[in-house]
């Protein structure tokens, strides 16, 4: 099909992206606009962002300390990694301080269940979709040994949902596909299984699972959707009751609630 006159130009320069990039636009593209495109900073503190990233940091610093697997050093690791100015006020601090010690003892009930053998964490990929001239860039927050194959971990500090959406997640297919085309730095392997890991919820944990390759497929036509989209310069609002209540735009910069 030719482009019509009114349709603005491709842009063929190469896109790089991330899985949170990806589900940002399709989410609401506006917001992608807002924060990656002309990076105007989100005004409220991201607590919860800040909690999520202590975690990770305790949890990897953990498995990469193979002589020290002692509870006492998770709360070390806790002690050394909490930053308590990140959470505007004392009691909002306290919260979050008593929910990630409440975590750690979940996890450390949860560790001798485990079967596979721990890999690496926090560990680069990047491989790119030469037809599209898109390279796909990430962080795969765990990977391990599991049999003659390779699982990824991802953890997560946020409620568990209510339904499984394992095998929705845009994440844990591109870390599996990075493993496929053996793009993980420092790692080779047949990819395996893959398992969101909420650390509220271990004694009810999601079973891993195993990507086809059309599901690894219709993921990556996910990628590219987003990309001729931001190619093209497509940013409309896209307000939602539910996202736009957690969005630091809604009230300052978004036309879509002007008039609210």
């Amino acid at each position: 099909n030719q482009r019509t006159s009114l349709e603005k130009p491709m842009n063929k320069a190469l896109l790089v992206l991330s899985a949170s990039a990806v589900e940002e636009y399709h989410q609401c593209p506006y917001k992608y606009r807002l924060n990656r495109i002309d990076k105007i900073p989100q005004r409220k503190s991201n607590a919860q962002m800040v909690f999520g990233i202590v975690m990770h940091q305790v949890l990897n610093e953990y498995h990469e300390s193979p002589e020290n697997q002692s509870k006492e050093y998770l709360y070390e690791l806790l002690n050394k990694n909490w930053t308590p100015d990140a959470f505007d006020y004392t009691i909002r601090e306290e919260e979050f301080r008593k929910q990630a010690e409440e975590m750690l003892d979940s996890y450390w009930d949860y560790l001798p269940s485990v079967t596979s053998k721990y890999l690496s964490g926090e560990t680069d990929f990047s491989f790119e979709l030469p037809e599209a001239n898109i390279r796909i860039v990430g962080k795969i927050d765990r990977i391990d040994t599991d049999g003659e194959t390779l699982k990824v971990i991802d953890y997560k500090t946020g409620n568990k949902p209510s339904l499984n959406a394992t095998k929705k997640s845009l994440q844990l297919a591109l870390y599996i596909e990075a493993i496929r085309r053996d793009a993980v730095k420092g790692v080779s392997g047949n990819p395996g299984t893959a398992q969101l890991l909420y650390l509220k919820n271990l004694d009810d944990l999601y079973d891993p699972v195993e990507f086809s390759r059309s599901e690894l497929e219709k993921h990556l036509e996910t990628v590219k959707e987003a990309a001729e989209g931001i190619r093209i310069h497509e940013f409309p609002q896209k307000p939602s009751d539910f996202m736009c209540n957690y969005c630091d735009y809604k009230d300052f910069l978004c036309p879509a609630w002007e008039n609210d």
